[in-house]
């Protein structure tokens, strides 16, 4: 008894050939949308794998969002003639935009920390006023210039 798999590699090397062939009749952008559930099954799957049941709902939204958009920006990439396995193709896609937008996460509440410990300090001045709250280095800071 054979496990049936969620994606099938052969069907999904057919549907990206026949866009490829025609991405523009009638019948190419029905197989497009054919294409578009099939990478956002995946894209949830990979969201609800045991590596990220940590996550908040909202977190693994965007997560999957990204890696939906970064997968239809490489669609067209992907050598069906050379290669069989579309989906280990988009699956490595998908883990790598997870990766960069929790890597991204993690530099942005770095940042929030030290600038909330800069302000519980007292240290204010040395927040520039700029969308991502870059410090000051310390030849730009007088020590006399306090607001």
């Amino acid at each position: 008894m054979s496990k049936r798999h969620y994606i099938n590699n052969k069907e999904f090397t057919e549907l990206l050939i026949a866009y490829n062939n025609d991405p523009d009749s009638k019948r190419g952008r029905k197989i497009y949308e054919n294409i578009g559930s099939l990478l956002l099954m995946l894209a949830n799957k990979v969201a609800s794998g045991p590596s990220f049941n940590s996550y908040t709902p909202n977190i693994k939204e965007e997560m999957v969002q990204d890696a939906i958009f970064t997968m239809i920006k490489n669609l067209h990439k992907y050598d069906y003639e050379k290669y069989s396995n579309p989906f280990g193709y988009f699956t490595s896609i998908v883990m790598n935009v997870f990766k960069h937008h929790l890597s991204k996460m993690k530099i942005d509440m770095g940042r929030y920390t030290r600038l909330e410990l800069l302000e519980e300090n007292g240290m204010e001045y040395l927040i520039l006023n700029l969308p991502h709250g870059d410090l000051l280095n310390k030849n730009q800071v007088k020590t006399n210039q306090r607001k």
